[in-house]
C-alpha cells in the first residue's frame, strides 16, 4: 500500500496501484466531525484494502464519510464509489451532464456496440470481442446512487471550499475543483494526454462531444488560466507549473496530429486501426482506437 501523504493541513493524497508503473490518485480531507473524498479507484480487493488502511491510519470512521466527489465516470475514478457509499451512506456527486451518460457507459449493450463499431474501423474481430474496457462487473459494481452538481457550484471538501469547473475532453463529464484562497487545484485527468471519443454507432444514443480533442484543448486553456500553487492530478506527482504541463501535453498531441496526417497522405486505404497501432501501440487497443478516432475527427473538422 502507498501511505497517505498530507499535502496541506488535513488534505491528503492516497495513491492506488493500477499496474506495475501507474497509480490513480484519490484525495481526502478531514474536518473535526467528517471526512470527504475526491475519486475512489477501482472496486477491487486491493483498492478496498487501501481505503480501509487509510481510514485506520488517519483514525477515520466510514460512518463519518460525508461526500464523495467523482470527477468523471472512468472506472479507475468511479469504481469503488458504490462500495464506499454502502459503507458510509455518503452522498456521491458528479457533474450533471453525466446524468444521461452514466447509465449507458457501463451497459452491456454499449460494450457490444463498441465492439462492432471497432470492427467497422478496422479492428480485428478477435481483438474487438476480447475487449475488457470498463468491465462493470469487475471494476465498478455496484454503481453509486449519484447526486448532481453543476459548473460554478461551490462544494466542501473537508474544510476547504472549491469551485466546480467543467473541463470536458478527456471525458465528457470531467470537472476540476479550484480553491482560489489556497490556490489548490484538484485537476483529476484534465491534463492526461488521452482523449476518449465515442463515435456515433448504431444503437448508441448519447450526447457525446463530436470533436473532443478540440474541446480538450479548450479545457487545457481554461485550466492554465488558474494561478495554482498545488496541482493535484489524477495520476502522477503533485506539481505547480501548469503552463509547462499544458505546453507538454499540447506538444504531444500536435506531434500525433502531424504523424496522423502523414499516415493519411502516404496510404489512402490506411484504416483507423492501422493508424492507432502506429501511434499508440503501447496502449490497450480500445484506448488506442478511441484516441485515434478523436484525432481523425479533429483533422476532419480542421480541414472543412
Amino acid at each position: 500500500m502507498r501511505k497517505t501523504e498530507e499535502i496541506v493541513p488535513n488534505l491528503y493524497k492516497l495513491s492506488l496501484k493500477l499496474d506495475e508503473h501507474e497509480y490513480v490518485n484519490c484525495y481526502l480531507s478531514i474536518t473535526k466531525d467528517h471526512w470527504d473524498v475526491v475519486d475512489a479507484g477501482f472496486n477491487l480487493p486491493e483498492h478496498r484494502e487501501c481505503w480501509e488502511q487509510a481510514a485506520e491510519e488517519l483514525n477515520l470512521k466510514f460512518a463519518n464519510l460525508r461526500y464523495i466527489y467523482i470527477t468523471h465516470s472512468h472506472p479507475d475514478h468511479i469504481g469503488a464509489a458504490g462500495w464506499l457509499q454502502e459503507k458510509s451512506s455518503a452522498t456521491v456527486y458528479m457533474l450533471e451532464k453525466e446524468k444521461d451518460i452514466l447509465p449507458l457507459f457501463f451497459s452491456e449493450h454499449n460494450q457490444e456496440a463498441l465492439s462492432l463499431g471497432f470492427q467497422q474501423y478496422g479492428m480485428p474481430k478477435e481483438i474487438a470481442e476480447a475487449r475488457d474496457l470498463m468491465d462493470p462487473g469487475k471494476l465498478v459494481q455496484p454503481l453509486p446512487r449519484v447526486s448532481y452538481i453543476q459548473e460554478g457550484d461551490e462544494v466542501q471538501v473537508g474544510d476547504y471550499t472549491f469551485t466546480v469547473k467543467g473541463t470536458p475532453g478527456h471525458a465528457e463529464g470531467l470537472y476540476v475543483l479550484w480553491n482560489e484562497k489556497e490556490r489548490i487545484l484538484i485537476t483529476s485527468d484534465a491534463q492526461v494526454p488521452m482523449v476518449f471519443y465515442w463515435p456515433h454507432l448504431a444503437g448508441i444514443h448519447a450526447p457525446f462531444d463530436s470533436n473532443p480533442l478540440q474541446t480538450y484543448f479548450q479545457s487545457l486553456e481554461k485550466v492554465a488560466a488558474l494561478d495554482a500553487i498545488y496541482v493535484l492530478p489524477g495520476h502522477g506527482e503533485i506539481f505547480s507549473d501548469l503552463k509547462s504541463k499544458n505546453e507538454e501535453v499540447k506538444h504531444y498531441y500536435n506531434n500525433l496530429i502531424k504523424k496522423t496526417k502523414n499516415e493519411l497522405s502516404l496510404e489512402s486505404s490506411t484504416s483507423p486501426w492501422d493508424i492507432s497501432q502506429e501511434l499508440f501501440s503501447p496502449y490497450p487497443p480500445d484506448f488506442a482506437m478511441l484516441n485515434t478516432l478523436a484525432i481523425l475527427e479533429y483533422i476532419k473538422q480542421e480541414t472543412n
